[in-house]
């Protein structure tokens, strides 16, 4: 039997997608964000933002990785923000965009579409990229606008 979640828990429960680590598989992952990002309300703009940077940390992961390897994702709803984690087997890239190397701008890129960007080592000693998007309050309704005439 189906468990119905209220609004506030199912916001709190994790989304976890485990792929092989194929580029043609990227698209998986950008539409389950479109779910999960439609569920939390996160709009539009926002949404296009974090999917690009999305592709952008899978194809990191994928492409420091072996053959064989696995693309863990996970997105953690919380109440004002979004967190996607991509974990993918393989060692760490290491770029910073001051570096001028591939991976350091597809990190720039990463930092320039949503609102945090961490990198660090996952207990299973991968490297995990964190994409953090803040969630807009909706606005009161009833409210104008700043350029609304009294």
């Amino acid at each position: 039997m189906a468990q119905n979640l209220s609004r506030d828990e199912a916001v709190a429960a994790p989304i976890c997608l485990s792929l092989p680590a194929d580029e043609a598989l990227i698209q998986v992952a950008r539409l389950t964000a479109s779910g999960v990002a439609a569920h939390v309300g996160l709009d539009f703009e926002a949404l296009e933002d974090l999917k690009l940077a999305i592709s952008e940390a899978c194809a990191d992961r994928i492409e420091s990785g072996a053959a064989q390897a696995t693309l863990s994702i996970r997105f953690l709803p919380e109440p004002t923000r979004l967190v996607v984690e991509v974990e993918g087997d393989g060692p760490a890239a290491g770029g910073t965009a001051s570096e001028g190397d591939e991976a350091g701008y597809a990190i720039a890129l990463m930092e320039a579409m949503v609102d945090s960007v961490e990198r660090f080592l996952g207990r299973s000693g991968n490297e995990v990229l964190r994409l953090t998007k803040e969630i807009a309050a909706p606005a009161p309704s009833g409210s104008s606008s700043p350029g609304d005439a009294d």
